[in-house]
């Protein structure tokens, strides 16, 4: 009996380490909704330069970030100036989030690394480093992964492969064209778009990292 109350007694002084934590990140996250917020910045190194990096998101809006600093500037795409933006910090994240994304994002529709900039530059797809974000649509039926690509390709996009076991295309949305391939892939008013009825989601095609260091 002994042994078993010093095992829960362990597990118990766990968990409050654990929600201590949980709730000290919660308390650090700020959300800004004009996207204005000055938030907590981080220092640079002894003598290092401030450098700056754009990320176009799958809504056409460009989202520059200054490191060194959790500074964040918006330009939304044309035709957007009506968007708001709400921007979300947590300790080494930075996530920004269109007004007329919310709700697909709230509904599981988007994948969110689509708007965690953070994430986006990880991987290299900052607008200097790549020309098009690789995507992956997926379709309700095997008739709809076929309209979605039609969708896509009036829009501009490339098409990178057909995944036809799991209902899905991959394609490349062209930096350039962005807001208008949004528009071509979403439905509705200016407030809260929707996905049409042969796109199920929408998916950053990321890339895989490594987690051994020998195998």
């Amino acid at each position: 009996m002994r042994q078993q109350r010093r095992i829960i007694g362990c597990l118990v002084a766990t968990t409050v380490v654990l929600a201590g934590i949980a709730l000290r990140a919660t308390a650090d996250a700020t959300t800004d909704a004009t996207a204005k917020s000055a938030g907590r910045e981080i220092p640079l190194a002894a003598g290092a330069k401030a450098t700056t990096r754009t990320v176009t998101l799958l809504t056409g809006d460009r989202v520059t970030i200054e490191s060194g600093s959790n500074r964040v500037s918006i330009v939304p795409g044309a035709g957007r100036a009506h968007v708001t933006f709400t921007t979300q910090r947590v300790p080494g994240q930075v996530r920004v989030i269109p007004s007329d994304a919310a709700t697909l994002l709230g509904a599981g529709r988007l994948d969110p690394r689509l708007f965690d900039v953070t994430t986006l530059l990880e991987y290299g797809y900052d607008d200097r480093g790549r020309a098009q974000l690789p995507l992956i649509l997926t379709a309700r039926d095997g008739d709809g992964s076929g309209r979605a690509k039609a969708r896509a390709v009036r829009a501009g996009a490339a098409v990178a492969r057909e995944i036809p076991h799991v209902r899905a295309v991959a394609v490349g949305q062209d930096r350039r064209r962005a807001t208008t391939m949004w528009q071509a892939l979403t439905t509705g008013g200016s407030g809260s778009r929707t996905l049409p009825a042969d796109i199920d989601k929408i998916y950053l095609d990321g890339r895989r990292k490594p987690a051994l260091d020998s195998s």
